[in-house]
Formats: structure tokens, sequence, C-alpha cells
């Protein structure tokens, strides 16, 4: 069940495209999270500027905010860029260590991004299942895995905060799209929880910067994109939508 209401406005963004990912590579490994090659390629720090820009449109830190990127090397250039571009002091960077890592897929590492498909035919089946496993370390998470943990740092920021705004920073887009699916009460298996942009697919979200908000305005829970808005009805049920694509 969604919750019926958020002690907190959140903005949920996906960090740009890292170097790994503009070679078209699979690496969700933690080994490699601080590295060179998982920092932002040109073009992610080109997404990145975007997402911030759109951040400042927003209004998102008028009255200051916190910004919560995960430590992998991407997402925390994010938050530097996100906090310069709305003037937001560092002090109020908050890397996270654990629960915004990217999804780990297993046997997946190392492997084509045109593979990915295949993990998300096997999550429209089931949430509980997981990549193959592979030796070197790499976690093999399901999409039920991921929900758990973004649902304890939902409730980590709940706690600390209250009437604040905080910006989530993830290195990649499964975080945010399965952390939304459960906000608004999606069935997680449904493939509607992924994130879509112009000329990005479903099955290969490795390039595009989601920039999403949610706020409660109970009953109603408003999730705006870049390019457009959904709005749901939580007592009705109601879906309405307006993208351009």
């Amino acid at each position: 069940m969604p919750p019926p209401r958020l002690a907190n406005r959140y903005f949920l963004v996906r960090a740009g495209e890292s170097v790994y990912e503009g070679q078209g590579v699979v690496r969700t490994n933690p080994v490699s999270k601080t590295s060179v090659d998982s920092g932002l390629s040109p073009a992610g720090l080109r997404q990145a500027a975007r997402a911030a820009l759109e951040l400042q449109r927003l209004g998102a830190c008028e009255d200051d905010c916190w910004i919560w990127p995960s430590i992998t090397q991407r997402a925390y250039q994010a938050a530097e860029i996100i906090a310069a571009a709305n003037e937001i002091n560092r002090s109020h960077i908050v890397p996270e260590y654990s629960f915004l890592d990217a999804r780990g897929l297993g046997a997946f590492e190392g492997k084509s991004l045109e593979t990915l498909p295949e993990v998300y035919a096997s999550d429209s089946i089931s949430p509980d299942i997981k990549p193959p496993p592979i030796s070197d370390g790499t976690p093999n998470e399901s999409v039920a895995d991921v929900f758990v943990r973004v649902t304890q740092l939902m409730s980590i920021l709940e706690t600390q905060y209250s009437g604040d705004t905080v910006v989530i920073v993830s290195p990649d887009s499964d975080n945010l799209s399965i952390l939304q699916a459960g906000l608004i009460g999606l069935d997680l298996r449904s493939s509607s929880y992924r994130p879509m942009g112009k000329g990005v697919h479903c099955g290969n979200p490795a390039h595009l910067v989601t920039l999403f908000t949610i706020q409660f305005t109970d009953p109603l829970l408003l999730v705006n994109h870049a390019q457009g808005y959904v709005q749901y009805n939580l007592h009705q049920g109601v879906v309405q939508s307006r993208y351009k694509l």
C-alpha cells in the first residue's frame, strides 16, 4: 500500500551517463562505484547540467534543500552540479553509501547494455526473480530487493526531516522507477514503472536523465517529469498524464 502522506517533498534525479555506459557496458559491482569510469561521461555532464537547470526552473531548492546522492561517482558528481546551479551549500550534500547503489545485475556484469531487456522481461513475470549470480561479488538483485532498500532510505529521510525538500540522486533508473511504483501503489511487475523519455526506450534507460518530483497533496500524488506530469488520485485510482515524448 502506498503511504497516505509524506513529510517532505522529494525530487528524484537519475545521474547522467557514466563512462562505462557510454561504452555500452553494464557495470554494477559496488567495488567500482567510486572509480573514474563510474563517473560522468562528457554526455553525462551535459545531462546532469540540464537536470540541475530543470530543478532550478521548478524552484526545487528556492527555500533550500538537501541533496542525497549515492556515493557512486556519477551520482555524487551530479549532486555537486545540482548544488552549484541551485546555490546550495556543499554541507547540504549528504552521501548515501549503500541504499542508493545501482541495482546489482549479477551475471550481466560486464555485458552489453543491449542485454538488459532480458532482466526486465524477468521483472515483468515476478518482482522476486533475481538475475543469475556471478562469482565476482556483484550482487544479483530482484526488483523486490531494490524496493526493500529504497524503502529503508525513505524511512530514514522521513524520520530525519520534516517539511523539507530532498533531492535524491541515483546512479541508475531502477532505484527511482521502483521507488516511484511503490509510492504510487503500482504492481512492481508492471513495465509501467520503467522511465520514459525522448529518444529512450524502456529496454535501455541507461542514457536517460529521469527527473521526477514527488509531492503529496493529500489525497493526490503529483509526479512531475521534466517533460510532463502524472497525477494520481490515491483515493480514486485515477491517473492523468501529459508527456511530450
